[in-house]
């Protein structure tokens, strides 16, 4: 792994928003309500411009590998993650001290969402290529002609005019 890996910084302001990394990660976990996740959504949209952040998901389609790849990568500590856990609050004391333990059972009282940024994904998709960031953006952006090949209505779609003959 290289030392110059682009991750996004943090700062340290906004850890209390984010929350703190878990050791040995870059996992920024937040536990809390509704009210919690907009606020969290916020700084972690700011923190990931003008890219954007992708779910784990999305982050394996576009970086071309697989999603158990991107979680080893996340438990590594080499790729960064947002990570909010909202829970529902019950009259028992012991569930929320068993979500923090996290130890979970089938309908624990929580779901959570993950993002990771887009610009780490750009950086591991170029390395696994080879290329630099640079390079990487420039043949995803030439792959399509935007003014001559419409994304909305592409012409290569044969099969649909097969359908309105019949």
């Amino acid at each position: 792994m290289k030392k110059d890996f682009p991750f996004v910084k943090v700062p340290v302001r906004l850890l209390t928003f984010v929350g703190e990394p878990d050791p040995g990660t870059r996992q920024y976990r937040l536990y809390g309500t509704e009210a919690g996740y907009r606020m969290w959504f916020h700084v972690v949209s700011r923190i990931c411009k003008p890219d954007g952040f992708l779910s784990p998901s999305g982050a394996a389609i576009y970086i071309g590998v697989s999603r158990a790849g991107v979680h080893k990568r996340l438990k590594e500590g080499r790729l960064t993650v947002f990570l909010f856990h909202k829970m529902k609050w019950s009259r028992l004391l012991k569930e929320s001290e068993l979500i923090k333990k996290k130890v979970f059972f089938g309908n624990a009282p929580f779901s959570s969402n993950a993002f990771i940024p887009v610009s780490e994904c750009k950086a591991w998709a170029a390395e696994l290529e080879g290329k630099t960031i640079e390079e990487f953006e420039q043949k995803s952006i030439c792959a399509y002609d935007l003014v001559e090949e419409s994304l909305i209505s592409p012409s290569h779609r044969k099969w649909q005019r097969k359908v309105k003959k019949d």
